[in-house]
C-alpha cells in the first residue's frame, strides 16, 4: 500500500511600511541689480512623509533656508522660494530633506546668474578761479565723473576751505559743481565728492586756493589765528588749538565727508586761546572735515583718522 505524505507549509508574508518619496525643482531667478543678489523658487512634493520634524530646504550657494513644519499631505506640491543669495554665476544644489527621516531626502542642481551690480567708481577734477580783490575770494569749479552710480540719495561737494554744494538723485555724469565766496589764502585745501548712498564712492582732489589780491584785502578768517589740528593724520585722537581775537560764539564741528555733524562744540561769547583734545575712535576711520565757525566767518581744515 502507498503512504500519502501531505507537507503543509506556513509562509508569512511581511509587510514592509510604505516608503516616503520626494522630488522637486529650483529656478533661479534674475540678479538684482541693488543688492547683486536673486532667489531661486521651486517646488517639493512627496508621498508617504513623516508626521513628525521638519522639511528643510537649503541651498549649496547661500540665501535663507526654508523650513517647512508638519503636518505633512502626500500627494501635495509645495512651492518655495530661497532669497538672498549672491549672483556670481556658480553652480548651486537645492537640498529638500526631512529632519526625522533623512533618507527622503532629494536634490536639484541650478546655475546661479552672473554677478550685475556695477561697481561705483569716481574720479573728477578741480579748478580754483582767479582772486576777486573787493571781496579778496574765489570761485572753485570743476566736475565729478563716475560710473555705477546709486539711484538714492544725494551727491556733496564739500571744500575743506570753505563751501559746499549738493546734487540730489538721479544722478548723470558728469555732476558740474561751483562753488563762491571761498577766501583767497594760499592755503593747501580738499575738495571732495562723494554719495550718500555709498559713502566709498568718493574722490578728493588736493588744490591751493589763489594768494590773498587787492590793497583793501583782508584775511577773512581774521579773527582765528595759529590754527593747529595735530597729528595730522591721526590714529585715534587729535589735539585741537587756535586763538580768538575778537569776542563771539564760536561753534566748533567735526563734519563727516557726506555733511553729517558728528563732533559738535559752542563756545559762547569767547575770545583768547583755546586747547581741546578730541577723540575720534567712536568714528569710521576715513576723511573728515574741522569747522570753526562765528558771526565774523569760518575756517574748515581737513583731517584723515586712519
Amino acid at each position: 500500500m502507498k503512504k500519502i505524505i501531505t507537507l503543509l507549509f506556513s509562509v508569512t508574508i511581511l509587510s514592509a511600511s510604505a516608503q516616503c518619496v520626494m522630488t522637486g525643482n529650483a529656478i533661479p531667478g534674475p540678479c538684482s541689480p541693488t543688492t547683486n543678489t536673486y532667489s531661486v523658487n521651486g517646488f517639493v512634493a512627496y508621498v508617504n512623509p513623516p508626521t513628525t520634524g521638519v522639511l528643510v530646504i537649503t541651498s549649496s550657494c547661500g540665501g535663507t533656508p526654508v523650513i517647512l513644519t508638519p503636518p505633512f499631505t502626500g500627494g501635495t506640491t509645495t512651492p518655495y522660494t530661497i532669497p538672498g543669495i549672491t549672483a556670481d554665476g556658480a553652480s548651486c544644489t537645492v537640498t529638500m530633506v526631512f529632519s526625522d527621516l533623512s533618507t527622503c531626502i532629494y536634490t536639484a542642481m541650478y546655475t546661479a546668474p552672473v554677478a550685475c551690480a556695477t561697481s561705483c567708481v569716481a574720479t573728477g577734477f578741480a579748478t580754483p578761479g582767479a582772486c576777486n580783490p573787493p571781496t579778496n575770494d574765489f570761485t572753485l569749479t570743476g566736475s565729478y565723473y563716475f560710473v555705477g552710480e546709486p539711484t538714492t540719495g544725494t551727491f556733496n561737494v564739500i571744500n575743506s576751505c570753505g563751501g559746499s554744494q549738493t546734487f540730489n538723485a538721479p544722478f548723470t555724469s558728469p555732476i558740474n559743481f561751483s562753488i563762491s565766496g571761498v577766501p583767497a589764502n594760499g592755503a593747501g585745501c580738499t575738495v571732495t565728492g562723494s554719495f550718500s548712498a555709498i559713502p566709498t564712492c568718493m574722490y578728493a582732489v588736493i588744490y591751493t586756493a589763489p594768494a590773498a589780491c587787492g590793497a583793501t584785502s583782508v584775511d577773512e578768517n581774521a579773527f582765528l589765528s595759529n590754527l593747529n589740528i595735530a597729528p595730522n593724520p591721526s590714529t585715534g585722537s587729535i589735539n585741537l588749538s587756535f586763538n580768538q581775537s575778537v569776542v563771539q560764539s564760536t561753534t566748533i564741528e567735526i563734519i563727516d565727508v557726506l555733511g553729517r555733524s558728528i563732533y559738535s562744540q559752542v563756545l559762547p561769547k569767547f575770545t583768547g586761546e583755546y586747547t581741546q583734545k578730541v577723540d575720534l575712535t567712536a568714528f569710521n576711520k576715513g576723511i573728515y572735515f574741522v569747522k570753526i565757525s562765528g558771526e565774523k566767518g569760518s575756517e574748515i581744515r581737513k583731517i584723515i583718522y586712519h
